[in-house]
């Protein structure tokens, strides 16, 4: 009798981290084999490279300089596709846009009726959301009902370099992320 787990959503690179003994190789799905256990990864073409971020904001700082520069030149625009969504002057869905996401990461250094608004859809799709504040301010504690990821940042450098070690920590295939069904 084997016991069978699925996980979705992995990114096929990552199976690598797992002993090649147990690993099995076809089209688009992994089965891990061992003695004990039947794991089977499904793969609908979810590469880190392909997942997308949705980056929600207020307007009332200069986001275009302070969030969107830095985004924009940082590796993570490299390895994942994120959507920026006042980069240019287009009317864009938000709502359809946010429930494709693999994440939405929230700026959440001001308050913003419309980025809570954007977080409320997100939660209500189970989009995880990673909120960013700097350092001096004081984000809204209704977050915490959101998401247990709020991550104070002191420099465009900082920021960017706490998002790219927690979505790396974040899309990486640990045991406690395999569930028995």
């Amino acid at each position: 009798m084997f016991d069978i787990i699925i996980l979705a959503k992995v990114d096929h690179n990552l199976c690598h981290q797992l002993p090649k003994r147990y690993v099995r190789y076809r089209d688009h799905s992994i089965t891990v084999v061992n003695k004990f256990t039947l794991l089977f990864f499904w793969l609908k073409g979810y590469n880190r490279d392909m997942q997308q971020i949705y980056v929600a904001h207020s307007r009332k700082f200069d986001y275009k300089k302070e969030l969107y520069v830095p985004l924009r030149n940082a590796n993570l625009n490299h390895q994942y596709t994120i959507i920026l969504p006042h980069e240019t002057d287009d009317f864009i869905n938000s709502k359809e846009i946010i429930k494709q996401s693999h994440f939405v990461i929230a700026e959440v250094s001001f308050p913003s009726l419309g980025e809570g608004v954007e977080l409320g859809w997100a939660d209500s799709f189970n989009i995880p959301i990673i909120c960013i504040y700097r350092k001096g301010n004081k984000p809204s504690g209704s977050l915490k009902t959101l998401t247990k990821t709020i991550i104070p940042y002191s420099s465009a450098t900082d920021m960017i370099s706490k998002l790219e070690n927690f979505l790396s920590a974040a899309t990486k295939i640990t045991p406690s992320m395999l569930i028995k069904i």
